[in-house]
């Protein structure tokens, strides 16, 4: 039976990125006038995402970078417009009248907020208000959400408003929204400020590390978990304590070869104490030493004794103050943690030939730390760097690590780059089950075509974790399976390298490098993992990894990836830098003030998620700030379907199995991980006006669930819209992120949105699943700034399931596990009207990758890339402006107006299209010769469509002409035209997204 689970090995199939060489021209030739031209054309998109955005309009001119476009736009006036160029225009415009007859349903969400009328019944809550003597009422209102929410649950009128009074509220424990609070709307009244912290109130002191940097001791029980507790304890007695803690110890040194060491002291002279008598065998005391430099007390001892010829043993106090040298080295040490003692074992000859020696198994992989709840810091409104080499704020441009520059101000300072990779991989799990199944939708009846390929069939591993995992240890949320198990379309996700070495690029020895995290680009920058170090390794120059890594679903090895490493105190350096000594419970920071002065509101984020609505319908939320989370990066992330991306099943804002909820006018700054979720069986819900910046992984995540191949029940979000957000400033932390994220979904639109200022993808589907869904109207840009591949927007469907997509597939009951109403075929989705520039290290606008199928891309303005095809059938690219693709200072990889990366897939259109390259290279495919008889009619299809370059020219590969294309069978009803003016191709944009 097909669809059960059958034991199948699993090899990865298919690479994201594609190394070949583009086919037909090499490296387009860039415009002489790019500097005018993309002024002009940041000029419109400054326009257009005010129209769809109004509260944008500085922001979004700052990313633009229109400061330095002003004298080229005063400039900059209209040219003659050539005729033909003219009817192409009015052509535009037209063809955008028509196909807006058939354009699928947008549902239109002009959310203006809860109203309130006056039989509304309501309930006050404010930050003077009391959870004690508070009624709820606006003179006499509740102090928190949690309260006002549970006396909302006990009444039973509905719809019922909770209204929120100007400030901040700070929310000790996640607000849990069930089917008891349907019908209740939150609202916020004037700044209304949620904080996913706890304020702290430390007593600094100067550190004696630097007295520019202050020092306090804080609440471990609220600042730690248990498991962080109890790691950190275990580790207090042989790590080194912090001097700023009274009566602190440092680590003890390596006990050298030929020496024991004993936990106390002794002696027989008549300096004894009661801390020092009561030994066996007490030795005499030879010398007393002090040591001014703490640091050599140790060596300096060692090296005395062995020069003294009665020495057999010496102590040092453990503050490395002061050392005495013995006599004897045979004691039975009194305990005194103030003083460690070593003796010679040479004193003592072994008693007869040693026993052979057993072999020594490998020894148990060093876990590390579990996840810290307290990973970030908020002085006074603003995160503050956690202390890192090599120095810079990920939150600004010295931060991140373009892998393009641009603009002036970008770079890579504030990372190393790796020497290769140390010790191997991390432990990985044990393979449960590999899924596979012969229902192949390429070869569906009911939509035929000649070509198939590697993506028609499921495939899916699952992993048991390895034992002692710190974050693989517990059921995982929202997921069919009750273990903790997880599952994957690629190999092990938790089998990643074990460590790094670092050459001579770190120069400090760490006394404790397991508070450390290591955050690290992948090889082929595909995304970014984030370890937890275990130690540091210095005689290699090696940070061994205890765990980490999964943050990005494909995994490679360590070359030469650029990689900086946070949290440890030796890094505590300039101003602005903070650091949490988890042993000693002492925070640490570097003021980045003037008169040194801390701060006067000092926040610890606690919380990953601030509001959960789980089960409940009808439910707003309006008006709000939610800021503070804590980062959750080294928290359990999971590979949903067969996209490269791994993503994290949480956010600051979090929907689980719930209808009809509304997130509205909310501002998510500088929080720590995705900014909202729709986990599972969401229907019906909108996140609308939204603000999302400085976010830590994405701003918006969408994810289902399935059971292998069947996506039949209702555990996946549908009939959603993402409407009029604005998001930029997001991957502070994750590099595999986007403003929108996807996986198993259907029929969701994504509508009038800003996506900018993002390390990947703008927006990423990572699978295809029942299709459906409608990408309209939005602007992305400055996207792929920090990884490689992908554009604007990108799309995976490596892996298909059988679900209500309604599309007829013509395969029976009995071939679909006895779904009758199944389709292993999805449903086309559709991305028009979009307003989507190219940029930094992007190959493509729209980037189809995988076995992408079943899409309609039309009527887009393409800026700087064009539309690609790999391995999936049912395509078509049409009615579209695009504009010098693949140019190599706004692109990587030459890339054409249409890429056809494989020669079996069938039906991909590419027609009734504008575009303009220089040099007359319209298309990057693979074709052999320039003959009818090469080139397959039902893969390339290419009709009606005008194209523009310099002196009309045009060539292909080995079609050298426009009129040789023809004749073998493409670009039917095409034409070749001049190249047009700058205002030319602002009003073909215009006229193509309706802005005339």
């Amino acid at each position: 039976m097909l669809c059960l689970p059958i034991l199948a090995g699993l090899a990865a199939l298919g690479s994201e990125y594609h190394n070949d060489v583009a086919r037909g021209g090499g490296n387009p030739v860039e415009p002489a006038d790019l500097h005018a031209l993309e002024c002009a054309i940041h000029s419109f998109a400054h326009a257009y995402g005010v129209s769809k955005v109004p509260s944008s309009d500085v922001a979004l001119a700052a990313a633009l970078n229109l400061d330095n476009c002003t004298d080229v736009l005063r400039a900059n006036t209209q040219s003659d417009r050539h005729p033909r160029i003219q009817d192409q225009i009015n052509r535009i415009q037209q063809e955008a009248i028509r196909l807006a007859e058939t354009r699928p349903l947008i549902k239109r969400a002009n959310h203006r907020g809860p109203a309130l009328g006056k039989d509304t019944p309501m309930l006050f809550i404010s930050p003077t208000g009391s959870d004690t003597t508070g009624t709820g009422t606006e003179t006499n209102p509740f102090a928190s959400f949690a309260r006002a929410a549970d006396a909302a649950a006990a009444m039973p009128q509905r719809p019922l408003s909770v209204v929120a009074m100007a400030g901040k509220y700070y929310f000790n424990e996640t607000l849990m929204l069930g089917p008891k609070h349907s019908g209740v709307s939150f609202l916020g009244m004037g700044k209304v400020v949620l904080s996913g912290g706890a304020r702290l109130n430390p007593k600094f002191q100067p550190s004696t590390i630097n007295p520019k940097i202050l020092v306090a001791p804080v609440d471990a029980s609220m600042l730690q978990s248990e498991a962080e507790r109890a790691f950190w304890s275990k580790q207090a007695a042989s790590k080194q304590s912090n001097p700023d803690v009274r009566g602190a110890t440092t680590a003890d040194p390596p006990v050298p070869s030929g020496w024991s060491q004993f936990p106390g002291h002794c002696m027989s002279n008549s300096g004894c104490t009661s801390a020092h008598c009561n030994c066996a065998d007490p030795p005499i005391q030879l010398k007393e030493v002090s040591c001014p430099d703490q640091s050599a007390c140790f060596d300096k001892a060692l090296a005395d004794c062995t020069s003294t010829s009665a020495c057999q043993g010496f102590a040092v106090m453990a503050n490395m103050k002061q050392y005495e040298l013995f006599s004897l080295n045979n004691w039975s040490a009194v305990p005194n943690p103030d003083w460690n003692a070593y003796g010679k074992d040479s004193a003592t000859p072994p008693p007869g030939p040693p026993p052979p020696t057993p072999p020594v198994p490998p020894p148990p992989h060093k876990w590390g730390a579990p996840p810290a709840k307290w990973n970030t810091l908020h002085i006074d409104g603003v995160r503050q760097v956690r202390a890192r080499y090599p120095n810079a704020n990920p939150q600004d441009n010295s931060g991140k690590c373009f892998s393009k520059i641009q603009h002036p101000g970008e770079g890579c300072d504030g990372y190393m780059q790796a020497s290769g990779q140390a010790g191997g991989s991390l432990p990985g799990g044990t393979k449960v089950y590999g899924y596979t199944s012969g229902l192949d939708r390429n070869k569906a009846p009911a939509t035929p075509t000649d070509g198939g390929g590697s993506y028609g069939t499921f495939h899916y591993t699952i992993y048991d974790p390895p034992v002692g995992h710190p974050v693989y240890n517990k059921p995982m949320p929202d997921w069919t399976w009750t273990n903790n198990s997880y599952f994957t379309f690629w190999g092990d996700p938790l089998s990643r390298p074990a460590g790094v070495k670092y050459g001579s690029q770190i120069t400090k020895n760490y006394s404790n490098a397991g508070t450390g995290v290591v955050h690290m680009f992948h090889g082929g920058l595909w995304g970014g993992w984030q370890y937890q170090v275990s130690e540091q390794v210095t005689d290699g120059s090696q940070l061994m990894f205890s765990h980490g890594g999964y943050q990005e679903g494909r995994g490679s090895g360590i070359g030469s990836n650029h990689f900086f490493i946070e949290n440890v105190l030796e890094e505590l350096d300039v101003p602005g830098e903070w650091f949490y000594d988890p042993v000693a419970s002492m925070l640490y920071v570097y003021p980045n003030s003037t008169d040194g002065s801390p701060g006067t509101e000092i926040v610890a984020p606690l919380l990953s998620a601030v509001v959960r609505v789980e089960g409940a319908e009808n439910v707003e939320f309006y008006n709000f700030q939610i800021t503070e989370t804590r980062a959750t990066y080294l928290d359990a992330y999971e590979v949903p379907s067969g996209g490269d991306w791994s993503v994290h099943r949480g956010a600051a804002f979090e929907i689980v199995d719930s209808n009809k909820v509304m997130v509205s006018n909310i501002t998510f700054e500088q929080i720590g991980g995705n900014g909202v979720l729709m986990s599972n069986n969401v229907t019906e819900s909108g996140v609308t006006n939204c603000e999302f910046v400085q976010v830590g992984d994405s701003a918006i995540v969408a994810i289902g669930s399935s059971e292998g191949i069947v996506g039949m029940k209702p555990t996946y979000p549908r009939h959603n819209i993402i409407v009029a957000n604005h998001m930029h400033e997001i991957g502070v932390y994750g590099k595999q992120v986007s403003c929108y994220f996807q996986a198993l979904g259907q029929e969701n639109q994504l509508l009038n949105n800003l996506c900018y200022n993002g390390p990947r993808a703008g927006i990423n589907w990572n699978d295809g699943f029942a299709g459906g869904s409608l990408v309209a109207g939005n602007l992305v840009f400055n996207m792929v700034r920090e990884t490689g591949d992908h554009g604007p927007y990108n799309s995976w469907d490596r892996q298909p399931y059988l679900t209500q997509s309604g599309v007829v597939d013509g395969y029976t009951a009995a071939e679909k596990c006895g779904y009758a109403d199944a389709s292993i075929v999805k449903a086309h989705d559709t991305i028009t009207h979009n307003f989507f520039i190219n940029g930094y290290n992007g190959v493509w606008t729209i980037d189809h990758d995988d076995g992408s199928q079943y899409f309609n891309d039309t009527e887009n303005f393409m800026v700087f890339g064009g539309c690609k095809n790999y391995l999936g059938n049912h395509k078509s690219c049409d009615h579209n402006v695009i504009i010098h693709p693949g140019i190599a200072s706004r692109a990587t990889g030459s890339r054409r107006c249409q890429t056809d990366d494989n020669k079996v897939f069938q039906n991909q259109y590419h027609d009734n299209n504008h575009c303009v390259t220089v040099d007359g290279v319209f298309y990057t495919m693979a074709i052999p010769d320039c003959k009818q008889a090469d080139i397959d009619p039902h893969v390339y299809q290419t009709f009606n469509n005008t194209l523009y370059s310099n002196g009309s020219v045009f060539s292909n590969g080995p079609c050298s002409t426009f009129a040789e294309w023809q004749s073998a069978g493409q670009d039917r009803d095409s034409h070749v035209l001049p190249m047009p003016s700058i205002s030319d191709i602002v009003a073909m944009g215009k006229a193509v997204l309706q802005q005339e």
